[in-house]
């Protein structure tokens, strides 16, 4: 993934300190590199970082510490908790190694506020259970504002259509949609 993204920079002359920091450690001019590009060529790289990461993702790399049933249900519960209360959950997905979650917030909540709320509350319960410390979740989640009722459909598609992408089976990810019941 990261020399996918560095022979990209090269071959558009760019810095290729970004690569990294794209997906790993932030490099201390991150911006000022950024700030170098031309605004084109910031979308693409965006966009090719945001191809490479998902598809790193559907490969499941990394920990995959949500393979395990209990840790996927406990994200699950987590996420649900509040559903009709402090936001309005239509579906979510629990892959091995991330998660999705189509919702949308009632007044006074934020996806910054209800997130690292979900992502710290789960991080410490499953570090704790798994006797590790540390990391568990990105910074920051990867979003998107839904804007017409085609985004909606097409996001709602790729949610349910996500383990299949990362050919996984019945029982090695937690899918939930409004109306069913997990």
């Amino acid at each position: 993934m990261i020399a996918e993204l560095c022979e990209w920079l090269r071959n558009h002359g760019l810095p290729v300190e970004l690569a990294d920091s794209m997906f790993h450690t932030k490099h201390p001019n991150h911006d000022q590199l950024l700030d170098q590009l031309e605004s084109k060529q910031r979308r693409e790289l965006k966009k090719l970082a945001d191809q490479l990461f998902h598809r790193s993702l559907d490969n499941c790399h990394g920990d995959c510490l949500l393979k395990d049933s209990s840790s996927a249900q406990f994200v699950a519960d987590a996420v649900r908790k509040f559903d009709d209360v402090r936001y309005d959950l239509d579906s979510l997905i629990v892959m091995p190694n991330h998660v999705h979650v189509l919702v949308q917030f009632r007044s006074g909540y934020d996806l910054a506020t209800i997130s690292q709320s979900w992502m710290r509350y789960t991080a410490r319960v499953i570090n704790t259970q798994i006797g590790r410390t540390g990391v568990l979740w990105q910074p920051e989640p990867f979003d998107h504002i839904i804007r017409s009722a085609e985004q909606f459909e097409y996001l709602h598609r790729y949610v349910a259509e996500n383990p299949k992408k990362a050919k996984l089976e019945m029982g090695q990810y937690l899918y939930w949609q409004r109306g069913q019941t997990l």
